[in-house]
This record gives structure tokens, sequence and C-alpha cells, in this order.
């Protein structure tokens, strides 16, 4: 979470996002559903990147293979899902579009279990689409190259990103 909590243009999305909306028995069947290509504000990004600076092992993570089958195609799974683990590796600082996962009739619980968010998840999204979002390579200047590729994803976050602090907007 981000310190200016309460504060500023996403005040309720930061509210959002602290809903405990973790009422599951923890099977974790949503993770089967965490692909790349997920969009974030540029305060998501930055709780992100925060969090990683302070968690490490998310490294080994982001190298792991992430080629899944799905319905009839392949697709690249989340950067930051732990396959190994069957977690999510970012769980403290993750989007709100992951957050909202088994609580709202769009992105519903695969087993049923979820209670539904308070509120309205149609309301709170339409909220969200109002603050510029992007994928989390662009907000932090990833090369196309590395966007691309699953290993080096996990060097150009580490070492562009941690190691020298580099971030920036996506160009509007």
């Amino acid at each position: 979470m981000p310190e200016r909590y309460g504060e500023g243009p996403h005040c309720r999305l930061w509210q959002l996002a602290a809903f405990d909306l973790t009422p599951c028995f923890g099977c974790d069947r949503c993770g089967s559903r965490c692909v790349d290509g997920w969009e974030c504000t540029e305060e998501e990004f930055l709780a992100l990147l925060t969090h990683l600076e302070a968690t490490p092992d998310v490294r080994s993570v982001c190298r792991q293979p992430k080629l899944a089958e799905w319905g009839e195609g392949v697709v690249r799974r989340c950067w930051f899902r732990d396959d190994l683990q069957g977690r999510c590796a970012v769980y403290q600082a993750r989007p709100l579009v992951c957050r909202l996962f088994g609580h709202v009739e769009w992105l519903p619980c695969p087993v049923g279990e979820v209670i539904p968010a308070a509120g309205s998840g149609v309301s709170a999204m339409q909220e969200y689409a109002r603050h510029p979002r992007a994928p989390f390579a662009v907000w932090a200047g990833l090369p196309d190259c590395c966007a691309r590729s699953r290993k080096a994803v996990g060097e150009c976050v580490w070492h562009e990103l941690v190691a020298q602090g580099r971030t920036r907007s996506p160009a509007r």
C-alpha cells in the first residue's frame, strides 16, 4: 500500500484494495487464471515496485517457465505467478483487478466459494477505468525484448528496476 493511502485521486481505489477480499479457503484455483498483460495504475505499479525491492525472492519467480495451455491455445502466465509454490509472489501488493478475482460477477470464484465484495464491482471498475493504466512492463520502461522474453523479464525487473531504480510513466 502506498504511504499516501486515503489521499489523492486514487483514494477510493486504495480503499477498495484495502478491503479484506480473502474469505476463501485457499484452494488457489483462481491462480490458474493469472495471465500476463494485465494493466495497473501508476500507484499500483509503484506499490508493486516497492514490494519487489523488499522481496528479492520474487526474482526466481519471474524466471519460471510461463507458457501454459489455455483452452485451445497457449498463454503467458503472469510474471509474478509462482507455479512452484502455487501462489502469487506479490500478493500483498497485487493490483485491484487481481484483488477482485472471486468477488465480482465477471471474475467469479472457480469453485463458487467466495462471498462477493460489499458494494458494486461495476462502479469500482468504472472509477478505476478513469485512471491511466498500462501493463507493468510499460510503466517500468522495459525494452520490448524483455517484455517478450520471460528469462529477460526476470533480469530486467531486477537489474533495471530495483538495482538502478529505473521507473518511468508510459507515454500518454
